[in-house]
């Protein structure tokens, strides 16, 4: 382990025109040191935090000589090696090891404290840090976590279906052949090397160009119903995954209800994924239903629960339409299986809607059903009828940001019928554990961000616009950050708008510089 020797500006906008220069007597504020938490971590000290808020920041990368190394730094910056000064100036920042602080955290600080190294910390860079430790965190346990675990549960059932299809009742020959398909498509889209069963190649091609393309929505070569292909992304390493959390296997719309599906593709897709249920039982296969669960618990972890129908809420339906998962004999019955379709649409109530127009589809991994989506599904129709589109203001405001709220005010979204509403509501169901999962923590972080501050009182640039306009985007730009660690939705960022303009340069006061944060488009319009 590495620990990142980080210093920072302490400012990160632009100094608002309207304020008078700050004279050498008063520029620089002092805020007394805090009382210690009530639960302290394993680390902490009080600061006396020093700020000047006129400070602007510079642009990247620095030129050396524009380094001004006070103190301790100068001896830190001249001990680098020339690759490390190199990535310092580019990027403005730079990762170096330290063997002292490998398992205490609080060695790295009374290490600059003893080295007499000048430390200002922002919250952005401290935001930036995390989200990149989030995003290798969450990349180190798709690849070295879920992806053995996943690759062990396809092998498995793939060929549990391949032995038991052979001997399947004439009801069971499509349900084998979808459930069997499935799986072939994601082992195709993990290895190029794979060879799929003969009969199914024709299919598994045009899924894998399908997705491949992300064009459109259309109607799936395996499973005879519309999938939004453009949800996938574009990095070929995740669509395997995608299409474990993508796949529909359709249970179908109430029979009162328009528009429908073909029955006879709801019952194969409603068979097909009893067939995966049976194959992932612990009573049929331990080792795949443990995988199976091994998966769901990172998942929940990382990313927070889904409100979807997945194999094991499917499982647990069974006996009320009197299907028994170790004999498969039972899957074959028409009547059972349509017992069940029922009790599947009856116990689905989802809090995000995944593109489905025809009743619920059970799915084999999920997406998470995170608080922030469920904020911005209920502020768009049908809820608001009126309102097509979200905006990240949405999130802003959910969160409790007066400013957000004034610019929704001020583009008259609160006055559409139902959106002060389904706010109010929002508000008065938001969970006061804030802490099921990593996503959700990184919520808390961007509230955190938004909530008033104690210092503002001592910050004389904190009464203007600018000011809170800045710290409005500054927390939106952690939210989409942290959000695309999860959601893939850099995927469909691509042609996004280019960054503004970097603000003109300044001297640096510190040896290192905070990591500069891309802004994508503007923020408080981005969906």
């Amino acid at each position: 382990m590495t620990t990142a020797l980080v210093v920072t500006l302490a400012a990160c906008g632009v100094r608002p025109s309207n304020l008078t220069p700050h004279s050498s007597q008063t520029a620089r504020r002092t805020v007394a040191r805090p009382a210690p938490p009530a639960n302290a971590a394993s680390y902490w000290q009080g600061v006396a935090i020093s700020y000047d808020p006129d400070i602007t920041p510079p642009t990247l990368p620095i030129d050396e000589a524009d380094l001004i190394r006070e103190e301790g730094a100068a001896p830190l910056f001249t001990a680098l090696a020339p690759s490390a000064k190199a990535s310092l100036l580019r990027d403005g920042f730079v990762v170096t090891p330290n063997a002292r602080v490998r398992n205490h955290m609080g060695a790295f600080y009374t290490d600059l404290e003893e080295g007499n190294v000048p430390v200002v910390i922002t919250l952005d860079a401290l935001a930036e840090l995390a989200n990149l430790a989030v995003f290798v965190a969450v990349s180190e346990s798709m690849e070295h976590a879920e992806k053995p675990l996943i690759l062990d549960f396809l092998s498995r059932v793939e060929a549990h279906l391949a032995g038991e299809r052979k001997g399947a009742s004439s009801n069971l020959i499509a349900p084998y052949r979808v459930a069997l398909g499935f799986v072939a498509v994601a082992q195709a889209l993990n290895s190029t090397s794979y060879v799929p069963p003969a009969d199914l190649s024709d299919v598994i091609g045009r899924e894998k160009i399908a997705i491949a393309a992300r064009a459109k929505i259309q109607r799936s070569a395996l499973f005879g119903v519309p999938i939004d292909y453009r949800a996938f992304p574009s990095d070929a390493m995740l669509q395997m995954r995608a299409w474990l959390a993508l796949a529909p296997f359709a249970v179908g719309a109430a029979e009162d209800t328009a528009p429908q599906l073909d029955v006879s593709k709801v019952r194969t897709a409603t068979a097909a994924a009893l067939l995966l249920a049976r194959a992932t039982d612990p009573r049929v296969d331990t080792k795949a239903a443990a995988d199976l669960n091994q998966v769901l618990a990172i998942e929940h972890f990382l990313a927070g629960s889904s409100d979807a129908l997945d194999l094991q809420s499917l499982a647990a339906l069974t006996p009320s339409a009197k299907i028994d998962l170790t004999d498969g004999t039972t899957i074959a019955n028409v009547v059972r299986i349509d017992k069940l379709r029922r009790a599947a649409r009856n116990a689905t109530k989802t809090k995000l809607l995944d593109g489905e127009t025809s009743g619920p589809s059970v799915r084999v991994l999920p997406s998470a059903a995170p608080l922030d989506g469920v904020a911005m599904q209920n502020l768009v129709a049908p809820a608001v009828p009126l309102r097509a589109m979200p905006s990240a203001l949405d999130v802003a405001v959910w969160l409790g940001s007066d400013e957000a709220l004034s610019q929704i005010t001020a583009r008259g979204d609160n006055k559409l019928a139902g959106y002060s509403r389904q706010l109010s509501a929002l508000f008065l169901s938001r969970p006061r554990d804030r802490h099921t999962s990593i996503y959700s923590s990184s919520l808390d972080v961007v509230g955190s961000m938004l909530a008033p501050s104690v210092s503002r009182s001592a910050l004389a640039a904190s009464r203007t616009a600018a000011f809170r306009g800045a710290e409005l985007d500054s927390a939106l730009s952690t939210w989409i950050a942290f959000r695309a660690d999860f959601s893939g939705v850099h995927a469909h960022l691509q042609n996004a708008p280019p960054s503004p303009s970097p603000t003109p340069s300044v001297k640096p006061a510190l040896v290192y510089v905070e990591p500069e944060i891309e802004v994508i488009g503007n923020l408080t319009a981005l969906i």
